[in-house]
């Protein structure tokens, strides 16, 4: 039981680090980069800047508007992006979230997410940006803009004629890899809590004993007090104590059952787990060991057996 525990453990914790692999495999592979075109008028080697915005209308004062901006940085210069300053309408709220992606040729790429918040009052709002990248070659720092950010506030129809559509692309690569590692995971998750669920129940809570064991019991209860006369009048014999090791075992099913089996058979919270094994374990004395029991352990038997199967009034 142990051993399966332990497989299961490394196997979820496969699945899960296989799962948390492809997720930062997907975020950084199926990244959607704009086509940067280069600013008219700009240096050759200034950064190029793409603004996108989920939507540019409908927006109300005090609201929380995502904006995003693309930086294509060219090879030879450094990005400063610890110097971005604003001027407008909005102010950044919380923290700006960059990600990069590097090329061969010393090109990266730089992705810029941050929230504003704006309190003005206006048909539209504006956010101008700016920041400084460095020519390696001269060492000179050099302040590039970023695009204009602007959005329209809400007035239930902002007087335009152009109709919005959204993204509706879907990573259908990236929703199969996901749906499959969430199967993996259920099904994982599942079996591991059934066996579980079978351990606890063994080790603890009281196994329920079979419905004919009440009966079975007075039918042990007669062989035994047959068996156990012999002894006590001298016959130590192997077939005797074997016959008591038997009618044990056939009361509780445990006829294939080697000793170290038994508590996991019965359970560890089984009513006679320590009065059967205790029996069994006398009695491995004169059937493996080949030695004699002494009257004292005989009475034992039977005083233990007794606790099982009390003897008929």
């Amino acid at each position: 039981m142990k051993k399966v525990i332990i497989y299961l453990f490394w196997l979820a914790l496969l699945v899960t680090g296989i799962y948390f692999g492809a997720g930062l495999y997907n975020k950084a592979s199926y990244e959607q980069w704009p086509t940067f075109e280069r600013t008219e008028g700009a240096p050759a080697n200034a950064p190029d800047v793409v603004t996108l915005q989920a939507r540019d209308f409908g927006w109300r004062i005090g609201d929380i508007v995502p904006a995003e901006f693309y930086i294509k940085q060219k090879p030879g210069t450094v990005v400063d992006v610890y110097s971005l300053s604003t001027e407008g309408d909005f102010t950044i709220v919380g923290v700006p979230e960059f990600e990069y992606k590097d090329f061969e040729d010393g090109t990266r790429y730089i992705h810029i997410r941050m929230n504003l918040q704006s309190m003005a009052v206006g048909d539209s709002l504006h956010l101008k940006s700016y920041m400084l990248y460095r020519d390696e070659e001269t060492n000179e720092d050099h302040l590039f803009d970023l695009p204009v950010f602007e959005t329209h506030t809400s007035k239930t129809w902002d007087g335009r004629d152009i109709v919005k559509e959204g993204d509706t692309s879907l990573n259908s690569l990236a929703l199969v890899i996901n749906t499959l590692l969430y199967v993996a995971l259920g099904v994982i998750g599942a079996t591991s809590l059934i066996f579980l669920n079978r351990h606890l129940k063994r080790k603890f809570f009281i196994a329920a004993l079979p419905a004919d064991f009440h009966s079975r019991k007075k039918i042990a209860r007669k062989r035994f007090d047959a068996v156990y006369e012999k002894i006590v009048a001298g016959e130590f014999s192997e077939a005797n104590f074997l016959e008591v090791a038997l009618i044990i075992r056939e009361l509780f099913h445990l006829q294939t059952a080697g000793y170290s089996e038994i508590a996991s058979r019965l359970g560890e919270a089984h009513p006679f787990r320590k009065h059967v094994t205790k029996i069994l374990l006398i009695l491995g004395e004169p059937l493996y060991r080949n030695r004699n029991l002494t009257l004292a352990e005989v009475h034992e038997i039977k005083r233990t057996f007794d606790l099982i199967v009390p003897p008929q009034g």
